[in-house]
């Protein structure tokens, strides 16, 4: 027999539309699994005094939940903490003092709550994870012979899709490197790269340059030799035709740089399209992504030349789909069910009706604490390289850490590695990475120099120290600054 639960009287803030697609239709979930909880929801705006009478305040985003919080209340607060405002340090600063032990956060990651708990002392709001929902009914693997056929696949095609906004942190450039090695390595494959998204040119957050990344692409794509490898979809899409593109892929090829992916709804509903997903482990896919399971993950890590990710590991999983089909619809499977477990929307409805209802009962328990914030850490060297337009890399830093999976790689022996980027020079003398995310730019000493120079290609840390002389501790500053990755698993070429 199922439990009856009480209305409850709630108000809300911030669940109107929003200028990016993925948070209105968050908001569009929140409105409905909320509805059936009261029988009216009452939406509160910035000139809205503090309610008389309500359970509990659900601020979605902006700041008229913040603002009523500092107040007199007698009921708690949630609030939905979307990417933008985990990173933004200085907002939380000035906001968590104002909330209690007794107050909530739901975060779509557990990398949030890292972050979080780290900005605080001892007392910490409760920190609700929360899954967002795919539309398992919509997003499917039935019917993948079809929609294969529509884009002019057959079996004998190893499709790879992409599907995000097409801004430089999504690293679609990176993964036309990846790409690029995979279709070297097997040239009797028939590999195919379906790109669907829309170019955004007013995304400001750590941004670098005006030039339209739409034609970086194109350079890239002739470059590479893609140009019969890679087509391109807008994001335009009706649903249904969104649904059919997932479900004709046989991998997701997901490296996101964007500092902001605290969840990503692209690589659920591949799964839910029972379609397995090759990312970085980085913020939201840490969570959604089971790693050698559902996908894999490639490690990722902060430099203080901006993110970095584990190229050869993001190839090793794509070759692994590629030449392994049992073992693809073995994972296509394992992503399908995951999908449904743990990211339909009833699964998800379910947890965001609890999160409620448990807050709204703990507000009149005991215990009830301020919280304190922690010393705010010196990020100030992750400024030395790059220069945004706006807020400075210092800003997020802190909270990216949280994000990636793991510290900067050190040299070994056996380590393989690559330049980062190509670089260029610059009228002051420094060189500056060819990368349209992070350009990172150095006052390289003539060994780093030359170090760059012969890692151009893959090349053994052997070798690098046989031919220069330099030592790993050499390497490893190289690793530190970003002007090094590792790329073992990439076959040394020569």
């Amino acid at each position: 027999m199922l439990h009856q639960f009480p209305p409850l009287a709630l108000a809300t803030a911030g669940l109107s539309a929003h200028k990016w697609p993925s948070v209105t239709r968050t908001a569009q979930f929140y409105r409905d699994a909320l509805s059936a909880l009261t029988p009216e929801l009452l939406e509160l705006d910035e000139a809205s005094a503090a309610p008389h009478g309500v359970k509990l305040l659900l601020n979605f985003s902006g700041n008229t939940g913040w603002d009523l919080a500092g107040g007199e209340r007698d009921f708690p607060c949630l609030f939905g903490m979307h990417g933008g405002c985990v990173l933004s340090r200085k907002f939380l600063r000035e906001r968590l003092p104002t909330l209690t032990s007794h107050d909530g956060l739901i975060v779509n990651c557990s990398s949030d709550a890292e972050v979080i708990r780290n900005m605080l002392g001892d007392a910490t709001p409760a920190l609700e994870l929360l899954p967002l929902p795919a539309d398992t009914g919509l997003f499917t693997p039935e019917g993948r012979a079809a929609a294969r056929a529509q884009l002019g696949l057959t079996e004998q095609h190893f499709c790879i899709g992409i599907v995000a906004r097409l801004l430089p942190q999504k690293n679609i450039h990176g993964a036309l490197d990846v790409v690029r090695e995979l279709v070297r390595r097997h040239p009797g494959h028939a590999i195919r790269v379906l790109i669907i998204g829309n170019f955004w040119i007013d995304y400001r957050v750590l941004r670098f340059s005006e030039s339209a990344y739409s034609g970086q692409l194109r350079s890239l794509i002739g470059e590479y030799g893609l140009d019969q490898v890679v087509s391109y979809l807008p994001a335009s899409l009706a649903d249904a035709e969104l649904a059919a593109a997932y479900r004709a892929f046989d991998v997701l090829l997901h490296p996101t740089n964007s500092i902001d992916e605290n969840f990503g709804y692209a690589p659920v509903e591949a799964m839910a399209s029972g379609v397995p997903v090759v990312g970085c482990a980085y913020g939201g896919l840490k969570d959604t992504v089971i790693d050698g399971v559902t996908g894999y993950l490639a490690p990722s890590w902060l430099s203080l030349g901006g993110l970095r990710e584990d190229r050869a590991a993001l190839l090793h999983g794509l070759e692994a789909l590629l030449t392994d089909r049992a073992h693809a619809r073995s994972m296509a499977a394992n992503a399908r069910r995951h999908a449904e477990q743990g990211y339909s929307r009833a699964h998800c409805t379910a947890v965001l009706q609890d999160i409620v209802r448990r807050s709204a009962a703990n507000w009149n328990q005991p215990g009830r604490r301020a919280l304190q914030l922690r010393a705010a850490p010196d990020m100030s060297a992750y400024d030395r390289h790059l220069k945004p337009a706006g807020e400075p890399l210092s800003e997020f830093a802190a909270s990216i850490l949280d994000y990636t999976s793991r510290t900067p790689p050190t040299a070994g022996p056996d380590c393989v590695l690559q330049a980062y980027a190509p670089h260029r020079g610059r009228a002051d003398g420094a060189i500056v990475l060819d990368n349209p995310a992070w350009p990172a730019a150095y006052h390289a000493t003539p060994l780093q120099r030359e170090l760059l120079e012969r890692s151009a290609a893959p090349l053994a840390a052997t070798d690098l120290l046989a031919a220069t002389g330099c030592t790993l501790h050499d390497l490893d500053e190289m690793l530190a600054l970003g002007m090094l990755i590792t790329r073992n698993g990439t076959a040394v070429q020569a």
